[in-house]
């Protein structure tokens, strides 16, 4: 154990540490179980196995790359981990049974990592959802109760009108007097005006609103698509480990999309829609996009493209690659999308330093 293996775990985030808790737990787990317990998409599962093995600087040769980081951080990951409680319990294990496994197989079966975080935001989510069913069918319910009331109050029968005389009750039909009835005529079929058009219902148009982007949005701030439908731009700058074969002269970005509404959502837009230029006027091409993690040059540039989001909180992360090498007295970058899913065109402001 050394000091830089401990700084090296310090510098995961909080997503790559859950996921590296699940490594330590065992390293045969496959991706589509942690991203299960997680509540989280496959693609960002592999992303962080990526920047996992990229921060703790595991050989690119090396093949079972799991089993490595338990074998050579088990004393870090134990240091800064692992609690006082499960350190005293693992002195009482017998001696003869410490030495019948492997360092790697030991270091799976003696640690015990805190359990995964239980994603809070999908609970309150699914809390929320459930008051507001509760409270749709209350006003449903009432609604129904006072329309019974209007109709059964509403048609009172012709009651005669009652006059006390001398401690008597004389019943008096209802009568109109002689000269509303010469003054009042009911019209009758005969009446009524043959040859009139028809009457057609009209419908007045709604403009519905719609999400007015701002001038331009600083990294990390999101923009509305739709409801609950929001897009942002990271403020980390891609490693340069998947540049689509070009030379040094590129840099790449990664848009991420929420989903926080309980229905899908397609996001669609056309990758030639993508504009970079940074604050001294210089200009960028897009050459490269990826989905979901999966890496660059695999969609082609200056196509439509749909990515459908499952319903529920979810999340999707669109990399770029674009051309050019940023000059030194650059500050700022700002990339432009044309239209992405019937919005825009939205500008994203990212700092280089």
């Amino acid at each position: 154990m050394s000091d830089e293996q401990i700084q090296r775990l310090k510098s995961l985030n909080e997503s790559e540490t859950e996921v590296l808790h699940f490594i330590f737990r065992d390293p045969k787990i496959k991706v589509r179980d942690i991203s299960k317990d997680l509540y989280r998409g496959e693609g960002g599962i592999r992303t962080n196995l990526t920047s996992i093995f990229e921060k703790l600087r595991v050989p690119e040769g090396e093949k079972e790359k799991r089993e490595y980081i338990v074998r050579e951080y088990a004393d870090a990951y134990r240091e800064l981990f692992l609690k006082v409680g499960e350190e005293s319990s693992q002195s009482q294990v017998p001696p003869q049974q410490q030495n019948t496994t492997s360092s790697t197989e030991e270091a799976r079966i003696d640690f015990h990592p805190p359990p995964p975080r239980v994603n809070r935001t999908t609970v309150i989510i699914s809390v929320l959802a459930g008051f507001l069913i509760i409270s749709i069918c209350a006003v449903f319910i009432l609604l129904g109760i006072i329309r019974t009331l209007n109709q059964t109050g509403g048609n009172k029968p012709n009651l005669p009108i009652q006059t006390a005389t001398d401690n008597t009750i004389s019943e008096i039909p209802p009568t109109l007097s002689p000269t509303l009835e010469n003054t009042i005529v009911f019209p009758t079929k005969t009446q009524l005006p043959t040859n009139s058009p028809p009457i057609i219902p009209t419908t007045i148009p709604i403009a519905l609103p719609s999400p007015t982007p701002k001038p331009y949005y600083e990294q990390g701030d999101s923009a509305i698509l739709a409801n609950g439908i929001y897009i942002s731009l990271t403020p980390d700058f891609l490693l340069g480990g998947s540049t689509c074969g070009h030379s040094d002269g590129q840099f790449g970005v990664r848009f991420v999309i929420e989903n926080t509404v309980q229905e899908q959502f397609m996001v669609r837009f056309n990758s030639g829609d993508f504009h970079a230029k940074d604050d001294l006027g210089n200009e960028y091409r897009i050459i490269a996009i990826g989905n979901d993690g999966d890496g660059f040059c695999n969609e082609p540039i200056g196509i439509t493209l749909d990515y459908t989001q499952s319903w529920g909180y979810w999340r999707s992360y669109i990399p770029m690659v674009f051309s050019g090498k940023i000059p030194l007295k650059a500050k700022y970058i700002y990339i432009t999308a044309d239209w992405i899913s019937g919005v825009g065109p939205i500008v994203f402001r990212k700092s280089i330093y």
